[in-house]
C-alpha cells in the first residue's frame, strides 16, 4: 500500500513537471541541462530553505509545504537524469546583460521579450537572472552563481550581450571575455559602440538586427 501511494506521488510530481515545462515553451528543461549539477544544488538548497521557513511559520497552510516537497522531488529526479546524461540537450543562447544595480523587472523584461522572439525562431535561451536572484549574498553563494554562469556559457552556442540596458555591466564584461576565450559566437547589442576592443565581436544596435543576423 505504501509503495502504491509512493508511485502516485511520483506520478503527480511528473505531471507537474510536464505542465511547467510546457508553460516555459519546453525551454526550462534546457536551462537545467546547461547549469548542470551545480545549478541543481542551488535550486535544491533554495527549496529546502523555503521548506524550513514554511514549516516554522504556523500561518502557512499545508498545501504550500506540499508544493515545495513536490518541487524538491522533481529537482532530485532531474538532477539524477542530468548526472547520468539522460536529460535533453539543445542549442542555447546565453542572455548576458547588467543585473547589478537594477531591479528584477528591469533585469528580466528584455530577456523575457527576446526569449519569446528567439523561441519562435527555434532557439532556446538561458537567463542568468534566475540563479543570481534566488539566494543570499554571502561568499559561498557568489561562488556558486559564478560557477553556474560559467557552466552555462561553456554549454551555450551563442552569447548575446545587451549593453543598451541600464545597470552596471561589470559582470557582463567578464561573461563576454569568458565566452571569447571559449571561441563562442558573441553578439553585442549596443546602439553606440565604437571601441577598438569590439573589433572581434559582432555588434548590432538592437534586437531586430540580432534576429536578422541569426537568420543569415
Amino acid at each position: 500500500m505504501m509503495i502504491e501511494r509512493a508511485r502516485q506521488i511520483v506520478n503527480e510530481a511528473l505531471s507537474l513537471m510536464e505542465r511547467k515545462n510546457k508553460d516555459y515553451s519546453n525551454n526550462t528543461g534546457n536551462n537545467l541541462v546547461i547549469t548542470g549539477l551545480p545549478g541543481m544544488v542551488t535550486r535544491l538548497t533554495d527549496k529546502v530553505s523555503r521548506l524550513r521557513n514554511l514549516i516554522n511559520n504556523q500561518e502557512v497552510n499545508f498545501e504550500s509545504v506540499q508544493d515545495t516537497l513536490q518541487d524538491i522531488l522533481n529537482y532530485s529526479i532531474i538532477a539524477k537524469m542530468i548526472e547520468e546524461g539522460s536529460w535533453g540537450k539543445s542549442c542555447m543562447i546565453y542572455l548576458a546583460g547588467p543585473i547589478d544595480g537594477v531591479d528584477d523587472d528591469t533585469a528580466n523584461s528584455w530577456r523575457i521579450n527576446i526569449t519569446s522572439l528567439l523561441t519562435k525562431a527555434g532557439y532556446n535561451t538561458f537567463n542568468p537572472v534566475t540563479p543570481y536572484k534566488c539566494g543570499s549574498y554571502d561568499l559561498h553563494y557568489k561562488e556558486q552563481v559564478m560557477e553556474i554562469d560559467k557552466a552555462a556559457i561553456r554549454a551555450c552556442d551563442i552569447l548575446i550581450a545587451n549593453l543598451n540596458s541600464s545597470g552596471r555591466a561589470f559582470g557582463t564584461v567578464r561573461e563576454i571575455e569568458y565566452a571569447k576565450t571559449l571561441n563562442k559566437r558573441v553578439i553585442i547589442v549596443c546602439d553606440n559602440l565604437t571601441s577598438v576592443f569590439a573589433a572581434d565581436l559582432e555588434v548590432v544596435p538592437n534586437f531586430t538586427e540580432v534576429l536578422k543576423l541569426l537568420g543569415q
